[in-house]
């Protein structure tokens, strides 16, 4: 899985590189069967003079929640970016799928702690990064080069550097 980071002074973004176009188009394709099959079971009903009843809302419900959740699974494949946004107290991170956002973090600054969590499972140098402090935590889902995660880890430590070097002087 590879990734694009761009960095700039006060925000960093990971963005997700697509998917290939036939994974995408069988996803798409599950996320549009999930919104026909209730239309279908709807008029299939209607038409041989039933009574609507209980099962026609609840699959109305299932396959809605299914198809959303699928469309979430093409947007963040076509789409999706991690925007870890830098201020002076805080740092907020949002999981970015173009027509929505998701997964809004945000973790003050005091006690701050940056790591790589390194994954070379595939013999690719690749990993993740975790920024924490005593109150909480932030972790990127994307798994980026071992060079960018080194950037990006340089960036919020210079850009912190006096609240992490207060702390590292306690510790």
């Amino acid at each position: 899985m590879s990734t694009n980071t761009t960095i700039t002074t006060n925000q960093i973004l990971i963005n997700h590189t697509k998917t290939p176009w036939l994974i995408r188009a069988v996803l798409t394709l599950i996320c549009l069967i999930c919104g026909i099959i209730p239309i279908l079971f709807t008029y299939v009903m209607l038409t041989n003079a039933q009574e609507l009843h209980i099962g026609i809302f609840i699959s109305y419900f299932i396959f809605g929640l299914l198809g959303f959740l699928m469309l979430r699974i093409v947007l963040w494949n076509t789409f999706g970016k991690e925007i870890i946004s830098l201020s002076q107290d805080k740092i907020t991170y949002v999981a970015d799928y173009k027509y929505f956002k998701d997964g809004q973090k945000e973790l003050a600054t005091e006690k701050l702690q940056v790591e790589i969590i390194y994954e070379d499972t595939t013999g690719v140098n690749i990993g993740r990064l975790r920024i924490f402090n005593p109150e909480g935590e932030i972790e990127t889902v994307l798994k980026s080069s071992l060079t960018d995660l080194e950037s990006i880890k340089n960036k919020i430590i210079t850009y912190y550097s006096s609240t992490i070097k207060a702390h590292n002087n306690l510790a």
